[in-house]
């Protein structure tokens, strides 16, 4: 897993798409789940606003962002993954063949 760290939405949103991927967008309310998955693509997850934990193979990371913080996750595929919400506000970017 690889966490980047940036100042804006449009700059971690101009960083990522400089290449094929396609984007959705999510909010998660406090105390639900996405349960362990993986994809047969690369995932980034751009948490711009709140917090959550995210188990990334055997590697678990909180993340809290907002007030100018926002953080991308680098998820390769074919790596089980799962996030738990305290609120949060993130986009999802998967690779497009």
């Amino acid at each position: 897993m690889e966490i980047e760290r940036f100042e804006s939405l449009k700059d971690a949103l101009e960083h990522l798409l400089s290449e094929r991927k396609i984007a959705i967008s999510h909010v998660l309310g406090k105390g639900k789940e996405i349960r362990p998955h993986k994809h047969e693509v690369d995932e980034w997850v751009v948490v711009y606003e709140g917090d959550c934990e995210i188990l990334c193979g055997d590697e678990k990371v909180r993340i809290s962002a907002g007030d100018g913080e926002m953080y991308v996750i680098h998820i390769s595929a074919g790596t089980v993954h799962a996030l738990k919400s305290n609120g949060v506000r993130y986009l999802v970017l998967r690779s497009v063949e």
